[in-house]
């Protein structure tokens, strides 16, 4: 399985239309294909014929625009300047069943050269350009995912050439050559031969969330848990001190317009009330519910070991009150912990059950991967309607995994969804790579996902250096040590000090089964777990390493119990078997 990699400066195209707050024909021709896209939607919906766009095709779709507005799809997708006369080439997947419409429009030529790395072979598209503006369209209305990439090739192979970049604002430009990456989010994805006539060529990258931008054939969802005037969806994360503070969201519709939160100390009729912020959430994709308002509240100056009551006001409608204990300062704790969920309905179906068995737990931890698609809404309904029962009152801190910012996008409705710290590595990392402490135990959550383990290791070693704490865990998505990938990164940089410094306990997710193993079963490893709470598939070639305790076995719930110097970890199923049981001893 390969490793997926986010790069930062994708952030600059946040969700192609997902975020995009987007008739059918406008009077004015729309001069991005942002806007264009966002008109066009409004306009599908205003008339119903959303419903067509399931089985239309590209020349279909392309009757609902005008020939100003594809014009824009024809060239505003990619452009730079190019200072010197050149030769361009569009390297397209064979497998894209409809060739983009602007390619032969605009007069580019398929060739009989091909590229191709280890997943995909590509065909090659070419046009002589001259010196100045370039400006290419769109990958498809199909969510190709493989979308094309492109090949500069000067005329006159001089020093100066240069490109410069319009949109989007940083492209990565490098000289062609084998073992090239074409995607920056999938850098493991390499060419292989390089054929003659393209010896001396530039490669712009690309990553694959960009098929998202024109996004019409099969693109409407609907969800299954829209919205409504009264507040559901409630979370409990913290941004700041667990023993101190709260934080607290919850979703309505957006024909609400204020609500605030009324909380008090339980068994105590002193009432304090706070006006709570509001973001507007759009996934225009979506159907039957497109746009949603998320309300947040921080809570400080709280008195640790303390119960509180609180109770949610929407335009005078009151909610049922609720409840949360802040932590305090001793030494024992419970907490539950979940890998790869997905938002999986069997999974929501199983969670009151796990909270019953395991009452005491005080918050629950969750290793990426919390929903399929990231960008998708309907699947973050579905993902908080499984957490409904222990979200009101216990708090949620998780990291993202790959599917939580897939193909290259910025992790930004995780960010709308969940709150955490802002006090990671760089500003760019706040609320999603983090620390928390909770009693006597540190809690180190990354993101090895959107960014590189080398950017955040000096932050995680400054971390772990000052941490006086008895138990020190660690939380990532992907997983060492195990036999698909060994994650060079992580093992460099990451692992050393998890060893330098004492870190007891690294809970990963990714690979679909339960693995526990010691690494490298040095004195100072931590113990390395990795579990799964979705599905898995019937398999016959995991292997490893030796002692390791690994099950092909999904939908488990990992509850672990710190008393003093002792830590217990037990992972159940379903039926409440256990399925692992493990214990750490530190020395008094």
């Amino acid at each position: 399985m390969m490793k997926i990699k986010c790069l930062m400066k994708l952030a600059l195209l946040v969700y192609g239309m997902s975020l995009l707050a987007y008739s059918c024909k406008p009077t004015q021709s729309s001069s991005t294909i942002a806007s264009l896209m966002h008109n066009t939607v409004n306009g599908l919906y205003a008339s119903g014929e959303w419903k067509k766009f399931d089985s239309l095709n590209q020349n279909d779709i392309l009757t609902y625009f005008s020939k100003q507005d594809q014009q824009v799809l024809a060239e505003k997708y990619w452009e730079f300047e190019i200072n010197e006369d050149a030769m361009l080439y569009i390297a397209r997947d064979k497998n894209q069943q409809e060739i983009p419409f602007w390619l032969i429009r605009n007069g580019f030529q398929k060739t009989d050269l091909s590229l191709a790395n280890e997943s995909v072979e590509y065909e090659v598209w070419k046009k002589r350009f001259s010196k100045g503006l370039v400006q290419l369209g769109i990958n498809g209305f199909d969510r190709h995912r493989f979308v094309y990439f492109t090949l500069v090739q000067p005329e006159k192979q001089q020093d100066h050439f240069k490109i410069s970049p319009r949109y989007p604002i940083q492209q990565s430009v490098t000289k062609l050559s084998k073992g090239v990456s074409t995607y920056q989010d999938w850098t493991e994805l390499q060419l292989q031969e390089i054929p003659e006539a393209l010896q001396g060529s530039y490669l712009l990258d690309t990553y694959r969330g960009r098929s998202r931008e024109a996004h019409l054939q099969k693109a409407f969802r609907t969800t299954h848990f829209p919205s409504s005037p009264m507040a559901d969806q409630i979370l409990l994360t913290w941004t700041g001190d667990p023993s101190t503070s709260q934080h607290i969201s919850w979703r309505s519709a957006t024909s609400v317009k204020q609500s605030k939160l009324r909380y008090w100390k339980e068994n105590e009729k002193d009432t304090l009330s706070v006006d709570a912020l509001v973001e507007r959430l759009v996934d225009i994709q979506l159907a039957n519910d497109s746009e949603i308002n998320r309300f947040h509240v921080d809570l400080t100056g709280l008195s640790a070991g303390t119960k509180y009551a609180y109770q949610i006001v929407t335009d005078q409608q009151k909610s049922i009150s609720y409840s949360f204990q802040t932590s305090s300062h001793v030494d024992s704790m419970e907490f539950g912990w979940f890998g790869d969920i997905h938002n999986d309905d069997i999974w929501a179906k199983y969670v009151p059950k796990w909270k019953n068995s395991f009452p005491n737990a005080q918050f629950y931890l969750l290793t990426g991967d919390l929903v399929n698609t990231g960008q998708y809404r309907d699947h973050w309904d579905q993902l908080m309607n499984g957490l409904s029962t222990i979200g009101a009152s216990r708090p949620i801190m998780a990291v993202p995994g790959n599917h939580d910012s897939q193909e290259g996008i910025f992790p930004s409705m995780y960010q709308h969804f969940l709150k955490y710290p802002n006090h990671g590595p760089f500003v760019e990392a706040n609320g999603l790579t983090y620390s928390f402490v909770y009693g006597h135990s540190k809690f180190l959550m990354l993101d090895g996902v959107t960014f590189s383990t080398a950017s955040q290791k000096k932050w995680l070693e400054e971390e772990l250096k000052a941490s006086k704490e008895k138990f020190k865990i660690v939380c990532f998505h992907f997983a060492p040590y195990t036999f698909e990938s060994t994650y060079a990164d992580i093992l460099s940089d990451w692992i050393p000090l998890f060893d330098q410094y004492g870190v007891d306990l690294v809970l990963s997710g990714h690979f679909h089964y339960y693995l526990r193993t010691q690494g490298e079963k040095s004195k100072s490893s931590p113990m390395y777990v990795m579990s799964v709470a979705t599905s898995v598939k019937s398999r016959d070639d995991i292997q490893v390493l030796k002692d390791a305790h690994w099950k092909n076995q999904g939908y488990l719930y990992q509850h672990i119990k710190i008393n003093k110097n002792k830590l217990e970890l037990w992972s159940v199923d379903t039926a409440g078997v256990q399925v692992d049981y493990v214990k750490i001893i530190k020395p008094n």
